[in-house]
Order: C-alpha cells, then structure tokens, then sequence
C-alpha cells in the first residue's frame, strides 16, 4: 500500500488551518440611497420606502449631523411620512451614549436608516470608535436601506470629503485681473482636499453632493485624480443614486449626476501644483440612467 506523500498531507493541513472569509467581505444584501441635497422629490422619497420594506417598514433618522438636529429630524420625518410610512423614529442617542441595549436595539430593528444633512466631520465624529456604527455597517450588509442627503451622503464612501481645502499660499490665492480673494477650490491639484475616512459603504467610489448647483467639479475631479482607482461620484441637488447590491449605480430625481472615471486614463501624474491626465472619462446620467463601475 502506497503511503500519501508528505506534500499532500501539507496541503490538506494549511487547508484546514485556513482562516474563512471575513464576513465583511461578503456582499452586501442591503441598498443605498445617497441624495445629493436640496429638496428631495417624491420618486427618491418612494424609494427609501420601496427597499425599506414598505410602508410598514421601520425608518430611523440619524439627524447628528445638523445643527439643530430636532428640527431637521421633524422635517425628514414629516417628509418620509407625507408618501406614506408608518414607522419613523429619531435615533436620539447622543455622541458618547450612543452604544446602550436600547440605542443598539433600534438600529439592529431598523428596516432603513436615513442620515440627514449638515455636517459631516461632525456625524462621523458623533459614531466613530462606537458599536453603532458596526451595527450600521451590519444592518447594510444583512439587507437594510441605507440612506441620506448632502452631509449624509458624503459619509457614504470610504474615502470621505471633509469639506475643507489644503489652501495653497496666499499669494496664489489672488485672482490677478481683480485682486479679489479666489473661490474655494479654484484649480485641481494634489492635496487640496482634505480627506478622511466616512463609514465606507461604497468601497470604489468618493461621493459629491449639491455637485452641480455649488460647482464641485474642481474638488471631486482633484480627489479622483489623487485617488485614480476611485470612480468620483458628483450628485447634483435633488438627485440621487440608487446602490443596488452589486454596486451598479441608477440615477432617480430631477437633475443628473456626474461619473469621473481616471481608472483607465492613458496618464495620471502631477507636475508641479497640477494635475496631468489624459483619457479621463467623464459621464453626465440624468434619471433613469446606470452606471457599472466595472
């Protein structure tokens, strides 16, 4: 009889002593609703019902982020409830208290979750280093609705816009034919915007909101082209972007969003305190409209 060689009973060995799969990296079985603020129409607010469960699904609103969170959570609650859900609830745990049994337990109930506007350093700081957030993450991947506006959308990625610009000096901040101090952002370069990281739903994109109406093209297309395997994500005030679980995108509301695309540009360096690219491709999606970032 044949003895089974030693480099076979190795094998089967390291088999065996393999760690599985992180569940993290399992897809997620949830969707995502990310608005890019403004006034939210009624065809995304039909939606966040529609992959909540229904009407009868329960919605909880994280409104942490505004500065006055009472009344940005009325305003949501009034807005979800006027097409017709029956389950709204405010998350009101505040920042520090937000991992009780009861605070936990309305996240781990919730069929939706809706992150509504204002800031959004000061909404992650609120769930950073907490088990709500985990709780989040888990809701999401076991087939909850993630959802939020302007501020809510921007935690969305991994890769979160902050809000802020690294300024160059201020002699470059002076418009030469009017002497007059530049706008926020005024060129594309390499770190000019300030970066952090958000709750890192969206694994291959770094969202944008109110894209269009503030003329956020100059600080979405610098962070992409720092971030060349990362697909920008401009969406526009009124707008949104359905994220099924396989990560394609579909458009719903009113105006469009804008895909900027460097994985596959010809070039991307810097030279100097600019950008050089070629190839780069850029996509305008009004409603209706998918995008596959594959």
């Amino acid at each position: 009889m044949k003895r089974p060689k030693l480099t076979s009973l190795l094998s089967i060995l390291l088999l065996a002593l393999a760690p599985a799969s992180p569940a993290s990296e399992a897809i997620p079985k949830g969707h995502l609703i990310i608005i890019g603020g403004g006034p939210i129409p009624k065809s995304i607010v039909s939606s966040i019902l529609e992959h909540s469960g229904g009407p009868a699904g329960k919605i909880l609103i994280f409104p942490h982020a505004s500065s006055n969170p009472a009344e940005a959570a009325a305003n949501t609650r009034k807005l979800i409830e006027a097409q017709g859900a029956k389950a709204v609830e405010v998350y009101q745990c505040v920042q520090g208290a937000m991992d009780t049994p009861t605070c936990l337990t309305q996240i781990d109930k919730a069929a939706g979750i809706f992150f509504t506007g204002g800031d959004q350093n000061v909404l992650m700081a609120a769930l950073d280093n907490t088990q709500a957030i985990n709780n989040i993450r888990k809701r999401y991947a076991d087939g909850a609705l993630i959802a939020g506006t302007s501020a809510g959308a921007a935690i969305m990625s991994e890769v979160m816009i902050t809000g802020e610009e690294n300024r160059p000096a201020v002699a470059s901040r002076i418009d030469p034919e009017t002497q007059q101090q530049m706008e926020p952002f005024a060129s594309i370069g390499p770190g000019r915007v300030v970066t952090s990281k958000g709750l890192g739903l969206l694994k291959t994109f770094v969202v944008d909101q109110h894209f269009l109406v503030r003329k956020r093209q100059n600080r979405l297309m610098s962070v992409v082209l720092e971030h060349p395997e990362l697909i920008g994500v401009g969406i526009d005030e009124s707008t949104a972007i359905l994220v099924r679980p396989n990560q394609s995108l579909e458009v719903i509301g009113e105006s469009v969003v804008t895909i900027i695309d460097a994985r596959h540009a010809a070039e991307t360096k810097q030279m100097g305190q600019n950008f050089y690219t070629r190839g780069l491709n850029v996509h305008l999606l009004p409603a209706g409209q998918k995008f596959y970032g594959n």
